[in-house]
């Protein structure tokens, strides 16, 4: 059959019949001749089926189980706008008190972690999370000085500290002043404050605690370190967030009767002040065992 300007080479390159289609392993077959639909298309060489009949039939089937699952996709659309628009509610108001958006974000996932599986539970994983990152680091590190050797790995490591620093000189000049002044003022009280019997997970709350504290806030003992009463302990339940102004204001002041403050002592949170050596500040902890639950 000689091929017309209308029809497409790769139509025309087909066989003629079925059985030239089967003898030479050829799938469909054209014959040039409209079907009872009025397609002119390739047929299929085992049932002779218009390809364009079954296309209209699929697009046909297509369309109807759209149709069918029309009510369910809509369902899971408004679930997912209504998803959208509570986390865009959540991130302004996180936002609003002063965060930027990456951290708005960081701050909704980690609340929702809280409301997942606990605020301990919370505190352990991403301390976890934390150190398992840090090992990774110096594992990291350790593979660079075998392949580019111990000298060569401390001068690129150098050089990249002094670029950062002289990005932002007043950062880091800031961080070693904080640093300096924390450490001189109530480092060696809270170590020597710490009770010898609490968690491992408790001392990582701790410190996730102080971690945590906003730039307008510090971090107070509700009864404080030095008291003619109490020796308060640097323990999580004896933590808490004040202004500095607040804080302040509060100096070593703290109002409890005689029980009251023997319950702060049973529930490990204080020793009483006469047990504290005034000459270097440590606890007989002999005479305080870990409390009861």
């Amino acid at each position: 059959m000689p091929r017309s300007k209308d029809i497409p080479a790769d139509l025309a390159a087909l066989p003629r019949s079925p059985a030239e289609a089967k003898a030479v392993g050829c799938r469909y077959y054209f014959t040039g001749r409209p079907c009872a639909h009025g397609h002119v298309a390739a047929r299929t060489a085992h049932n002779g089926t218009c390809q364009a009949c079954s296309n209209a039939r699929g697009l046909v089937y297509a369309g109807r189980a759209r149709e069918a699952k029309a009510p369910e996709r809509a369902a899971a659309r408004a679930e997912r706008q209504r998803l959208r628009e509570e986390r865009r509610q959540k991130r302004a108001e996180v936002e609003a008190l002063g965060f930027d958006r990456k951290g708005a974000l960081e701050s909704i996932a980690w609340l929702d972690r809280i409301d997942a599986i606990g605020l301990e539970a919370a505190i352990i994983e991403r301390e976890e999370k934390r150190r398992a990152a840090i090992e990774k680091m110096k594992q990291a590190r350790l593979d660079r000085m075998q392949v580019e050797g111990t000298e060569e790995v401390f001068r690129q490591d150098q050089e990249k500290s002094q670029e950062a620093y002289w990005r932002d000189p007043e950062r880091y000049r800031k961080r070693r002043r904080d640093r300096t002044a924390r450490g001189l003022s109530g480092h060696r009280a809270r170590v020597l404050r710490t009770p010898p019997w609490i968690t491992k997970a408790e001392k990582l709350a701790i410190q996730a605690f102080y971690r945590e504290c906003p730039e307008d806030l510090v971090v107070d003992h509700i009864i404080p370190i030095v008291h003619p009463l109490l020796a308060g302990l640097h323990r999580l339940a004896n933590l808490q967030y004040l202004t500095a102004r607040e804080n302040t204001q509060k100096a070593n002041r703290f109002d409890c009767t005689v029980e009251e403050a023997a319950e702060y002592v049973a529930r490990g949170l204080a020793v009483w002040a006469r047990d504290v050596n005034d000459f270097d500040g440590t606890i007989n902890w002999s005479r305080y065992p870990p409390p009861r639950g």
